[in-house]
């Protein structure tokens, strides 16, 4: 009923369909690996250990887009999709086997349609400028491409990044929640965040002004980076108020949010805001990214900034980082002061700036572009069924009154407004004694916007009617790698992101797991001494096998299981995110095949909920996210637990014979045990063994409680008591080298050991 051994192998995705929108492509070979959740560091291991090409990768995302994007929930995400993303791949391909290779080869972005690409048009979400394509990349499109990413399509935006009806363009339509189609994907970089979230690619570029990175991340249960003002090239990004605009990452974890600012961050000649950059960008953003990062950090609480509804999943996030170290300074209010600058400053100096800096804009990048200065593009909107929303065609309207930014009144708001922010936010960090503020992802945008700070935001739970709620760290400029470092240790202790229910892993066929060669001689039972491969089950503490057979492949990680609630275990296989789950303990096919989590993760098996049959906890750092039952995978968790370290061996037993399995974590030869799945302290902590004892979970007498073995070489030494002392019995089976697992085999009631052997053994 426990796992005793943790593996990480590849997985197999196969690809159904591929088709772009407006653009048919054919499709390639069948890929053995899944996009689903999948990161940076997933993909270019499985590129090293030759599992996977560029080709394959982008094929499946490819048939991602066919399948959800036009039909299906219908996401309407991307305004183009590359019509030469394989031919890109192909390259890649090539590249890869000559040694070329760069920090984000071959991995898929969708950036957000006001993000010059020199293959595919640049739209900024509107008609005036559909079909237009620049005559080169923008700054970063040119820096991503450096680094060996694919430029997958460009994601739909609120037109010219003026909000008005989140997620909506005149040259796209409505971009939709894969979430849930009936809630707002946020603006105004709804399309690439709903294209990360929905799997469609592994990270995006979001554009940020008054929080339009920070709402569709929200909405859309990523992690992001709003970055400091100045630290990210804006040249060939179609402007909305320079003095306030942005462009940063928003990808699916903060380790990709980090690689990805590694490529884009620093100074572009071209852009004179990026001259403060110079000597503020680290190396390496991924070096501040530490599980215990949030250890001894005063982590201020801006109650301003979080809605009642969402007030108490940000208490339970708070709990959450007090568990990791942090100091909770709470309460903390924004003065009326700090609160009255976004009104009063904001709007004049965003109107302003537009109407003459689109203008400067076309005229300098874009002189081809049938549009030219503000006051075409507003007289092309204002033409009958151009289709702008309305809010945004009053925007514009409202604009074309404006005066010039030579103008006194919009000289001083320029001069006053960010630097008033700046100050009320730094007293903030300075009267409080707090390293960083944090409040709802959700609210307060105008904070970071207006003074020109850094954000990142992370998930943070799950509010009302199932609606992510998202956490952002805002700190002073240039301190984006500390944020990122508290952001990613919450990450990996909670896990919050979630999956969307609309776009769902591809239907592919049950992969069977092998049976024994029909050349080969019969498998007969016996011990483990015999040089047959498989598994060699004892019911008792015999010497000899009571059960040898063969199943699946020698790479695949074992979990051993109670998945039908029968009273017996059974063995599952894993490979990378595929579940290959058999109720019989015997060779041939799995009965059925199920998919959850990341290819990476850890994974323990239990029965957490004590109704008889075992689920699995995927564990990521010091969180387990617990799953109850295989059959309802790929949904969220059903509960997930922070305990321990993240260092921690762990071990899942039923210690005190209430029928539910909990853990313990194992430091040395003490074993911290908890009776109850919850966070908090140790029930009880037990000395036992050695420190470099392989440990083993099981009943082995038969009395309903779970105790310790520790195995060293070919023997064990077993307690039948959750207590130090000496081994109630030591016995020897199978060889030192062979992988153990413990389970009930015959329904009995009792756990005795299983080994597995390799093919060459």
């Amino acid at each position: 009923m426990k796992i005793r051994r943790l593996v990480a192998t590849a997985s197999v995705m196969t690809c159904l369909a591929v088709g772009t929108t407006g653009a048919a492509v054919a499709a390639p070979a069948p890929s053995p690996f899944h996009v689903d959740e999948t990161t940076i560091a997933d993909i270019h291991a499985a590129f090293a250990d030759g599992t996977l090409s560029c080709v394959d990768l982008v094929g499946e995302y490819l048939a991602r887009i066919a399948a959800y994007e036009d039909t299906g929930p219908a996401i309407n995400s991307l305004v183009t999709v590359a019509p030469d993303a394989l031919d890109q791949a192909r390259a890649l391909d090539a590249a890869y086997r000559d040694g070329d290779v760069g920090a984000l080869h071959c991995i898929p972005v969708v950036l957000k349609d006001n993000v010059e690409t020199a293959d595919m048009p640049t739209t900024g979400g509107s008609k005036a400028l559909a079909g237009d394509v620049p005559p080169e990349d923008a700054y970063i499109t040119g820096r991503l491409r450096e680094e060996g990413a694919i430029i997958l399509g460009k994601g739909n935006m609120d037109e010219w990044a003026h909000g008005g009806q989140a997620g909506y363009s005149s040259v796209n339509g409505q971009t939709l929640n894969p979430y849930d189609p009936s809630r707002s994907i946020g603006g105004s970089s709804g399309g690439p965040a709903a294209a990360v979230a929905a799997n469609f690619a592994v990270l995006s570029i979001g554009t940020d002004t008054l929080g339009s990175i920070r709402s569709p991340a929200n909405a859309a249960s990523l992690a992001a980076v709003k970055p400091t003002l100045g630290l990210v090239s804006g040249t060939g990004i179609i402007p909305f108020a320079l003095t306030f605009d942005v462009a940063g990452p928003m990808t699916r974890t903060i380790r990709d949010s980090a690689e990805m600012l590694n490529v884009v961050a620093g100074v572009d000649p071209e852009d004179e805001r990026t001259l403060a950059a110079a000597g503020n960008t680290p190396e390496d953003y991924t070096a501040f990214l530490r599980e215990d990062a949030l250890d001894g950090v005063r982590v201020g609480v801006l109650r301003t900034s979080v809605p009642n509804r969402e007030t108490a999943v940000v208490d339970a996030a708070l709990k959450e980082m007090e568990g990791l170290g942090a100091e909770i300074v709470d309460g903390i209010q924004a003065p009326e002061s700090m609160r009255s600058l976004s009104g009063q400053y904001y709007t004049f100096i965003s109107q302003t700036e537009f109407k003459t800096q689109l203008g400067e804009y076309l005229q300098a990048r874009r002189p081809g572009a049938p549009v030219q200065s503000h006051a075409e593009v507003l007289a092309a909107s204002e033409e009958e069924g151009f289709g702008m929303a309305d809010a945004v065609l009053a925007r514009l309207r409202t604009e074309a009154t404006r005066g010039s930014m030579e103008d006194a009144d919009y000289l001083e708001a320029v001069s006053e407004g960010p630097a008033a922010m700046r100050a009320e936010i730094t007293a903030l960090l300075e009267q409080n004694d707090v390293d960083v503020l944090v409040h709802s992802a959700g609210s307060g945008s105008d904070m970071a916007s207006l003074s020109g700070f850094p954000s990142v935001i992370v998930p943070a739970g799950t509010g009302e009617a199932g609606v992510s709620v998202g956490m952002s760290f805002l700190g002073a400029a240039f301190t984006e790698g500390p944020l990122l470092g508290y952001a990613y240790a919450f990450e990996q202790a909670t896990q919050h992101r979630q999956l969307p229910g609309t776009t769902p892993p591809l239907p592919r066929p049950v992969e069977p797991t092998e049976p024994t060669d029909p050349e080969d001689p019969p498998v007969q039972p016996g011990g483990p001494s015999s040089t047959t491969t498989g598994f060699f089950l004892n019911d008792g503490w015999g010497a000899v096998a009571n059960r040898v057979f063969q199943y699946g492949r020698f790479g695949d990680e074992v979990l051993v299981g109670d998945w039908d609630g029968d009273g017996t275990d059974t063995i599952t296989l894993r490979r990378g995110r595929d579940f290959f789950v058999n109720n019989r303990l015997a060779g041939g096919a799995a009965e059925r095949v199920v998919t959850y989590g990341r290819p990476g993760d850890r994974i323990v098996v239990g029965d957490f909920d004590g109704d008889g049959v075992d689920g699995i906890a995927v564990r990521r750092g010091a969180g387990y996210h617990i799953l109850n039952d295989l059959d309802a995978a790929g949904g969220p968790a059903d509960e997930v637990v922070v305990y321990g370290r993240a260092g921690d061996q762990v071990v899942v037993g039923d210690w005190d014979g209430d029928g539910t399995d909990t853990l313990a974590v194992r430091r040395g030869a003490t074993y911290f045990v908890k009776n109850s799945i919850a966070s908090g302290s140790a029930d009880a902590l037990v000395v036992y063994g050695r420190a470099g004892d392989v440990t083993l979970a099981g009943d082995w007498d038969g009395d309903g409680t779970d105790t310790f073995a520790v195995r060293r070489g070919a023997r064990y030494h077993v307690r039948n008591s959750i207590s130090g002392g000496p081994a109630d019995l030591v016995r020897a089976y199978g060889r030192t080298g062979d992988e153990v697992y413990t389970g009930d085999w015959n329904g009995d009631g009792r756990d005795t050991l299983g080994v597995r052997r390799a093919p060459s053994a």
